[in-house]
């Protein structure tokens, strides 16, 4: 990828749009929202080859699941880390998303 953070901005960016799947169902804008589930499916693909526990903690920071994204003290209560491990899951998931040739999709 061209940059350290554009996987980053691109899940944020997926994380904002809370009512993209809504707009979906109600069958408006087909042709962009065709899109943006493809990059839904991608990003999901790419998020499946990652262990599940560092899923979850990506799923919960971005917010991919179409809730809030959460900090990462509320990610460590949840799922019952640290601070320390939360914070080393997403970057190291982050590391991983930005380098395809670890990706096995």
């Amino acid at each position: 990828m061209s940059g350290d953070g554009e996987m980053e901005d691109l899940l944020q960016q997926m994380a904002q749009d809370e009512d993209l799947r809504s707009l979906q169902a109600l069958g408006h804008g087909a042709n962009t929202i065709s899109v943006d589930m493809q990059l839904f499916a991608q990003i999901d693909a790419l998020l499946a080859t990652l262990d599940e526990q560092i899923q979850t903690v990506v799923h919960l920071y971005f917010g991919l699941d179409g809730s809030q994204p959460l900090e990462v003290d509320e990610i460590a209560q949840k799922v019952k880390l640290d601070v320390i491990q939360v914070e080393e899951h997403i970057q190291g998931a982050l590391a991983q998303l930005r380098t395809p040739e670890l990706v096995a999709v």
